[in-house]
């Protein structure tokens, strides 16, 4: 038996489309033409996700774990282990994109070339609240790869033990460090 290409659909939604309590694995996006986005895709979509997993989804191109095209997507309590994408954002792949993310954390993802946990691209500015990224790795930004105007708001974030050859978090431009409250 195959495995399916992205296990879940978010593309056209808005954040009445919840998603809460499940546990998203086995995705892998890896042929024509559906090489992104192994757990989730997400075309101008922005639903609401709580308490979900994404384990073990892959992408041959992006997003492992979830990728987003013009989304914004509300995520919650959510988990992101052991996903892979060949090429970028292992966990989740961000293109003019702006997701936030609250009591989440990004644990062992990888990359082939950039954002082992993480990759923000063309003006994706995401909020990151609670968020810890932990033992990811990839040639460029083991924890986040920023580029292209993208600027992340990190709040109340913990990096740990993330590998790459050049940075464990890899900005092209410096993005807002909320330090209220530290």
């Amino acid at each position: 038996m195959q495995p399916i290409a992205s296990v879940v659909i978010g593309s056209g939604t808005n954040n009445t489309a919840i998603l809460d309590g499940f546990t998203i694995t086995g995705g892998n996006a890896n042929a024509l033409p559906k090489e992104r986005g192994g757990g989730m895709y997400n075309n101008s979509g922005s639903p609401a996700l709580a308490n979900v997993i994404f384990i073990g989804n892959n992408a041959s191109q992006e997003g492992g774990g979830i990728y987003n095209y013009h989304s914004n997507p509300l995520l919650a309590n959510v988990t992101f282990n052991s996903n892979a994408a060949s090429n970028s954002g292992g966990g989740m792949y961000s293109d003019g994109s702006s997701p936030l993310l609250m009591n989440s954390s990004f644990t062992t993802n990888t990359a082939g070339i950039s954002g082992g946990a993480m990759l923000n691209n063309l003006g994706s500015n995401p909020t990151l609240t609670n968020v810890t990224l932990s033992g990811n790795s990839a040639p460029h930004g083991g924890g986040i790869h920023n580029r292209y105007a993208s600027n992340p708001t990190l709040t109340h974030v913990m990096f740990s033990a993330n590998i790459a050859l050049y940075g464990g978090l890899q900005l092209s431009k410096q993005p807002y460090f909320d330090r209220r409250g530290f």
